[in-house]
């Protein structure tokens, strides 16, 4: 006995047949006819649903690399105006001065967490975002987001204030710039909401960590749309009478998940809302404020970006350490060949060697110097190649000051020290 029913595409295509067989002879009704078919045409569908998956996943990975490729051409120059920034404010200014230009470097810092915004996306996608665990005055940091976004008041003639309940500790271990990003997305979005009325920042104290709180009065928001509020290019009547992509609440409520947090919302139509984030952060203890004793310390940069080099370079000087530098991988190999460092900083993206090939390089010399990759992309790929090849870690770009003293703090830790 044989019956077979043929397999068909969407567009009247036979691809093959679903056949059985049987030694006995056997005469199959109409009813089994059917089902023969039903059978054929759910092959068909599993088969359509693979081609699918596997199209969603190269465009996804396509997606990605474009991504990261955007998110290099982006961080590079901006982080040459943060670096440049940072530098600026470390010299002799005087306060009109100081005052501009750290209104310039919080602008370009709510900037870069505007990019990271929408390549979070993506990032969340992969499982790739980095998080820095960084010590940082969060008080501070709520000051400077709303100094900010001040300028948006006047355009609705709205009040924006900052009250601090409770004692918060002066400095939290986390990621600030993370955490910034967050509450540009939610005092945004309160400030365009709100016509004549308030907003008020509050950071208070909570058992276990702390707690920001964003209340306006402005228009508020329905039952109905609260459900949806943090999906993604979700927007409600007002969303789409004051305009915006929909993305802010989601890529916040992701990233205050990612930070072990948790953010609520209280609304009320026509009186008033309050967006509520919840993190657990650590107190930065006081022997990591102590300055970090950098004597005999020799770091040696590798990076093809002249404004990056000579920022990175001038952070690390800054800091007391002894420092040289390098445009590319070859130089590198070279120079960690005649003398001792006690780090090498990479970064990933260079000409003739990337990062990783750089690692290997140095291991085969064969050195044990510890490498760090400098890098602005936003996946995980050249990352993961980078570590494979001989290097401990990575540094997000744009290299800041912060991250330059935690490094530094990491590098001459007893513990650290003990560890190698």
């Amino acid at each position: 006995f044989y019956a077979s029913a043929p397999i068909v595409t969407h567009d009247a295509h036979i691809i093959g047949t679903l056949c059985v067989f049987d030694s006995s002879p056997h005469q199959l009704d109409a009813i089994q006819q059917r089902a023969m078919e039903d059978l054929a045409a759910q092959v068909m569908a599993l088969l359509e649903r693979r081609r699918l998956a596997r199209e969603a996943t190269a465009a996804a990975e396509a997606k990605s690399r474009f991504l990261a490729a955007l998110s290099h051409e982006i961080r590079t120059p901006l982080g040459g105006v943060l670096g440049m920034l940072d530098l600026l404010l470390m010299s002799e200014l005087d306060d009109e001065q100081h005052h501009h230009a750290n209104v310039a470097r919080r602008s370009a810092e709510t900037l870069l967490a505007l990019l990271d915004g929408v390549l979070d996306l993506s990032k969340g996608e992969a499982g790739h975002v980095i998080l820095a665990s960084v010590p940082f005055n969060l008080v501070e940091l709520t000051h400077d987001v709303v100094e900010v976004l001040s300028p948006l008041t006047r355009r609705h003639g709205t009040r924006i204030s900052v009250r601090v309940e409770g004692a918060v500790p002066p400095r939290l271990i986390g990621d600030p710039n993370r955490l910034r990003q967050v509450l540009a997305n939610l005092v945004g979005n309160a400030l365009k909401f709100t016509v004549e009325g308030e907003v008020e920042v509050i950071v208070r104290a909570r058992s276990g960590g702390v707690e920001i709180a964003v209340r306006d009065t402005g228009v508020g928001i329905a039952p109905e749309e609260l459900k949806e509020l943090f999906r993604p290019f979700a927007q409600g009547d007002a969303g789409a009478r004051f305009g915006g992509t929909g993305l802010g609440l989601f890529i916040s409520r992701e990233l205050v998940r990612l930070m072990g947090g948790e953010i609520t919302c209280e609304s009320r139509v026509g009186v008033s809302t309050t967006m509520s984030v919840a993190l657990h952060l650590e107190s930065a203890v006081d022997e990591a404020l102590a300055e970090p004793d950098v004597d005999d310390l020799r770091i040696l940069v590798v990076d093809d970006d002249e404004v990056n080099r000579v920022v990175t370079v001038a952070l690390l000087e800054a800091a007391g350490v002894e420092v040289e530098a390098v445009e590319d991988g070859e130089e590198a190999v070279d120079r960690v060949r005649e003398r001792a460092f006690d780090l090498v900083l990479v970064d990933l993206e260079l000409p003739r060697m990337d990062g990783a090939a750089i690692a290997r390089a140095i291991r085969a010399i064969p050195s044990n110097v510890e490498m760090r990759a400098l890098t602005g992309h936003v996946g995980g790929l050249r990352i993961d190649e980078a570590l494979a090849a001989g290097m401990c870690s990575a540094l997000q770009k744009p290299l800041r000051q912060a991250d330059v003293e935690a490094l530094l703090r990491e590098l001459t830790s007893d513990a650290y020290a003990n560890a190698s």
